[in-house]
């Protein structure tokens, strides 16, 4: 079951974004990776902006979860559109954004 995220469960999304950001080392792009990939800041920033749509973004290069969502019924985004929804949904580089797809 999908559902909100409640207050008290911030510390808990915030691990889960860094630990599974760690099976994308060596594929995220050296430019755009970081540690933590996502800082508490950033993501308490992106819940303030109502960052809630089932929208998946991910690196283009990482084929397995690409794979995992389509399996479940998500589907890629055309280019133009996938840059329209990363930069209105997202705060992130413009480097991110090339290397990026989005599925829905």
């Amino acid at each position: 079951m999908i559902r909100l995220c409640k207050d008290d469960e911030f510390h808990t999304v915030y691990s889960i974004i860094n630990d599974a950001a760690g099976a994308y080392k060596g594929v995220i792009p050296t430019d755009c990776w970081k540690e933590p990939y996502m800082s508490k800041y950033e993501l308490r920033h992106e819940m303030g902006e109502g960052v809630v749509p089932i929208l998946i973004g991910t690196w283009a290069d990482a084929v397995w979860p690409i794979r995992f969502y389509e399996k479940h019924g998500f589907r890629l985004v055309a280019p133009d559109e996938k840059d329209q929804l990363l930069k209105k949904y997202w705060t992130v580089p413009g480097r991110q954004i090339e290397t990026s797809v989005v599925l829905r």
